[in-house]
Order: C-alpha cells, then structure tokens, then sequence
C-alpha cells in the first residue's frame, strides 16, 4: 500500500514535464495522494471485513462483488487503473487552466474513504 503511495510521488517528481510547468505542485499531489490513500483504505479494510464475518459479510457494490471474490490483485488492478485515469485527467484540466481540476479526486476519494470507515464497523 505505501509503495503505490510513494511510487505516484516519484512518478509526479520525477518527470520532467511535471516539474517544468508547475502543474504538480503540492496541492495536486495532497489530492493525488488523498485519492490512493482512500482508494487504499476502502480495499483493505473490505478484504478485513469480509475475512472476519465470513459466510455473513459481503461486498455491497455488485460491480465489485466478482473481483473481491478474485482477489486483491485483481481489485488493486482495477481500483489502481480507475485512480490513475482520475489524476490524468484532473493534471489535464489543471494543466488547462480549469478551477475545477480537484473536485473528480476529491470527491472519489472521500467516497472511499466513507465506504472504508463503513467497512470498519464490521471489522472491530
């Protein structure tokens, strides 16, 4: 989980174009890094939930439901592909000059972060 986390801020340091424009700046990685970091916290604590109360917990989200059964992976291969399309296309609208460039992210990740913390009440 730390390395994704830490991974998305080399990437965003790393690239030359990121640090030429200024479109990275610190606002655009605390919102990058909210994203992966609820992302994170909804899938772990799923997969806790649903090994704690086995047979009677189950994933709420039907279009979710086949790859938890799968896997971590699997749903770390799909969550991580969904997070990666929203910060491209949030450093894009940014880039453009659009006001509006968090709102996507941040929205997504505290949506995450509300299904994580439900999660949490079946695991302890």
């Amino acid at each position: 989980m730390k390395k994704l986390l830490i991974a998305l801020i080399i990437v965003f340091y790393s690239l030359p174009a990121f640090a030429q424009e200024q479109t990275a700046d610190k606002k655009f990685i605390f919102t990058s890094a909210f994203l992966a970091g609820a992302t994170m916290l909804d899938v772990e604590s799923t997969f806790a939930a649903l090994n704690k109360c086995a047979g009677t917990c189950r994933e709420g989200n039907p279009l979710m439901r086949p790859l938890f059964q799968s896997g971590r992976p699997a749903v770390y291969a799909v969550q991580g592909g969904v997070d990666v399309a929203v910060i491209a296309w949030s450093y894009k609208m940014k880039k453009d000059g659009n006001k509006l460039w968090w709102l996507v992210p941040v929205a997504l990740g505290t949506a995450h972060g509300f299904a994580g913390g439900f999660n949490m009440r079946f695991v302890f």
